[in-house]
């Protein structure tokens, strides 16, 4: 996941880039991003949807009883599309979190790698914190506390500004990035040799291009 600033202060060394935002959640944007474009796609001008109550049965219509199959066909190559995504994008988090538990960071998750990356090197306050996620104060507020009670992050001093409280990333948060980066490489490279160089490439490339589609440019989403 990426680096300490009191370790980059120390080394001069910039923090490493935060695979769980870099890597691995730009196939969850794209995943995102393919269902919300495929959901407007495939609504009916003027319709307004609404989700069944929980529970509830619901039958088909005539109208879509009677679509003709090649309807049913693009329908189907289409959900398998935006569904591959997510399913494979939830893997490879699930797959990422669980060899950083094997590796004595049980408590990560995929949101946590969000907040790193907005604290960055020079640290943030929970107001910068909010605004670079997107979210609340109360939400930032939140995950702050959380990420220092687990210990990868502290409050440090701001020399310009002593009112200013900013958060940095401690020795342990900069560890749980390296390992992070460490083993979205392993999962890499475990992809390359199945799919195969060029194919990682060329999904790589399909991945870029549908977040420049349809993603919105701007705050870093937290996700699970």
């Amino acid at each position: 996941m990426g680096g300490s600033a009191q370790a980059a202060q120390g080394s001069g060394r910039a923090p490493p880039s935060s695979v769980v935002t870099v890597g691995a959640a730009g196939l969850l944007t794209s995943a995102r991003t393919a269902v919300a474009a495929e959901t407007r796609r495939s609504a009916p001008a003027g319709s307004v949807s609404a989700s069944p109550a929980p529970g509830a049965m619901t039958r088909p219509s005539s109208s879509t009883r009677s679509r003709p199959s090649s309807t049913n066909q693009t329908c189907t190559a289409s959900t398998r599309c935006a569904g591959g995504l997510l399913a494979a994008s939830r893997a490879l988090f699930d797959e990422l979190h669980a060899r950083l538990a094997e590796q004595g960071h049980p408590d990560l998750r995929p949101a946590h790698g969000y907040a790193f990356r907005a604290i960055g090197a020079e640290g943030a306050t929970a107001s910068e914190l909010a605004r670079r996620l997107g979210v609340t104060k109360q939400a930032a507020g939140k995950m702050a506390a959380e990420l220092e009670a687990l210990g990868y992050v502290t409050r440090a001093a701001d020399p310009r500004d002593a009112r200013r409280r900013p958060l940095v990333l401690t020795a342990r948060g900069a560890d749980a990035l390296e390992r992070s980066a460490a083993a979205f490489g392993e999962l890499r490279d475990e992809w390359a040799r199945r799919a195969g160089a060029d194919a990682l490439e060329r999904a790589a490339d399909a991945l870029e291009l549908l977040t420049d589609l349809y993603g919105r440019p701007g705050a870093l989403r937290p996700v699970w």
